[in-house]
């Protein structure tokens, strides 16, 4: 099992400043457990891949990457790496008085103890795990990034953003139709898509089909073929220029997907539209 501890501070934990007071990676085996346990500050595990599952007080919550976990100072917690898919994670540990204000801000709580993260976050978290406590300056940015971490928390999981996390999938849907709608044209990915909505990609697909019914693959083909269709009724335009209008690369690319999900070619389809048959 690979593990990297990065220990911020000694001593006394101080009762009111705001201190990282530890960091570290963790790839768990397969079934790997710890606790139950309990903390004297707080501490967040970030998910990054696989799964598992966290235990705090009478709750279990079947989590993966994409998700992460709060442990208050106090809390009775235990948590196990899945046995086929165990998980790696980040983890930061911190204290201070003012930690209660911006855990209240993040919208976590003892009862609601699960976020989710995307790659701005992350990125955030990373540069707080490649900082020390060497110097004055660095002490000083551990903070300010701790506290942006936060304020990305805040932006995805906070209730001043979006109180309702339905309503905060339906936005994501929406800015996600949005951003097809706009770049079908381009070479876009899944995985593109949900760089833009600064999610994690396995999120973004089974949030997209629970609320449309269909996998957001599904929906930008679907969405280029009604373009094709619209475009096909030009006289003007060939099968290649509108492959390449409707982001394909060439009029086979276009020809293969258009025929499977239509049952006849872009050039019958051009024919039947032109006799009066569609």
């Amino acid at each position: 099992m690979k593990s990297i501890i990065n220990l911020r501070s000694s001593g006394e934990i101080l009762k009111d400043e705001l201190k990282v007071y530890h960091t570290g990676y963790q790839q768990c085996t397969r079934g790997y457990s710890f606790g139950p346990f309990v903390r004297d500050h707080y501490l967040i595990h970030f998910i990054l891949s696989g799964k598992g599952l966290y235990k705090n007080g009478l709750n279990s919550y079947g989590l993966e990457a994409g998700q992460g976990f709060f442990i208050f100072p106090g809390e009775r917690t235990f948590y196990k790496a899945d046995e086929e898919d165990p998980w790696a994670y980040f983890w930061i540990g911190f204290h201070g008085g003012e930690a209660v204000d911006l855990i209240k801000k993040s919208g976590v709580s003892l009862e609601s103890p699960i976020i989710h993260f995307d790659s701005k976050l992350l990125e955030v978290l990373e540069t707080i795990m490649k900082l020390d406590n060497r110097t004055i300056e660095q002490q000083l940015r551990i903070k300010g990034y701790l506290q942006l971490l936060f304020a990305e928390l805040v932006r995805i999981n906070g209730t001043e953003r979006i109180v309702n996390k339905d309503h905060m999938a339906k936005v994501y849907v929406r800015q996600a139709i949005e951003f097809m709608s706009i770049h079908y044209v381009d070479p876009i990915t899944i995985e593109d898509i949900a760089n833009h909505l600064g999610i994690d990609r396995s999120y973004f697909s089974r949030l997209f089909k629970t609320h449309e019914g269909y996998s957001p693959k599904q929906y930008l083909i679907e969405y280029r073929i009604f373009k094709a269709k619209r475009l096909l009724e030009q006289q003007s335009l060939t099968v290649s220029d509108i492959a390449r209008s409707v982001g394909y690369s060439d009029a086979y690319s276009l020809s293969k997907v258009f025929s499977r999900i239509t049952g006849i070619s872009p050039t019958k389809y051009r024919l039947l539209h032109n006799s009066g048959e569609l």
